[in-house]
């Protein structure tokens, strides 16, 4: 973990861009391991832990149609989430998590929607758990969406160099 939150660190003050997070299951474990770095508030700008539907609708502003016709772990949420992380803070890019991390499963199982938007397109990924071992779900989650993060951050400035 330490190595993927240097390398966010490098190339967001390299390319001098900020983030926030919108955090539903990972429950602002994204945000923690962003600051635990010395020197982020630099690129980091905050995170908002919308646990519930409520959060997301009246902190976040999730639309509450978007949670009553697809859910509020659905990849038009984690769309919406990280939208308006990015509108919240003032940020070039945002990330949000939403979903089931465990150990009960909804009925359609374990799962993490994960988008991240930057300036120009906004990437969305679901990971299917294949453990009920909620905290290893968490990280799990917390990985793939830092290393998105630096995907997009990485091609959206690489290839306009």
């Amino acid at each position: 973990m330490e190595k993927i939150i240097d390398d966010l660190a490098k190339l967001c003050m390299k390319h001098k861009v900020t983030v926030a997070t919108a955090e539903s299951c990972t429950g602002g474990n994204i945000a923690r391991s962003i600051t635990q770095r010395a020197g982020s508030s630099w690129y980091f700008k905050g995170g908002i832990v919308s646990y519930c539907d409520e959060a997301k609708i009246h902190v976040l502003g999730v639309h509450p149609d978007t949670i009553e016709e697809h859910t509020a772990e659905s990849r038009l949420t984690a769309m919406s989430m990280a939208g308006n992380a990015i509108e919240k803070f003032n940020t070039d890019y945002g990330v949000s998590t939403t979903g089931f991390a465990g150990p009960e499963p909804s009925k359609d199982g374990l799962f993490v929607w994960i988008s991240v938007q930057g300036p120009n397109r906004c990437n969305k990924l679901k990971i299917v758990f294949e453990t009920t071992d909620r905290l290893l779900n968490i990280e799990t989650a917390t990985i793939a969406a830092i290393e998105e993060l630096i995907k997009m951050i990485d091609y959206d400035n690489e290839a306009n160099v």
